[in-house]
């Protein structure tokens, strides 16, 4: 995925759903608030804080922040989210 693949202007629950739905195979319900809140929080930190397209940024960040996770081997569930675990994802070795 490429962030021209991403839609612009997609409120932080459909970026959530999207996520759910292509990269992580799970339920939206009850998984669906707590990645939302998280994509929101990521567009508001330093990193894409005052950018016009911050969602679409942070969701693509966190999209491959899972991917890498995933393939270091951590179980990825809500409590990843709610305890900001994607903060602490070790950047592969190139």
């Amino acid at each position: 995925m490429t962030l021209s693949d991403i839609p612009d202007g997609l409120h932080p629950m459909q970026y959530a759903a999207k996520l759910c739905e292509d990269t992580l195979g799970v339920p939206k319900k009850g998984n669906l608030e707590v990645i939302a809140e998280a994509i929101e929080a990521i567009s508001k930190s330093k990193l894409f804080r005052g950018r016009n397209d911050a969602m679409k940024l942070a969701y693509f960040w966190l999209d491959r922040r899972v991917s890498v996770a995933r393939e270091q081997g951590e179980k990825i569930n809500n409590l990843w989210f709610i305890q900001g675990g994607y903060w602490d994802v070790e950047r592969p070795q190139s």
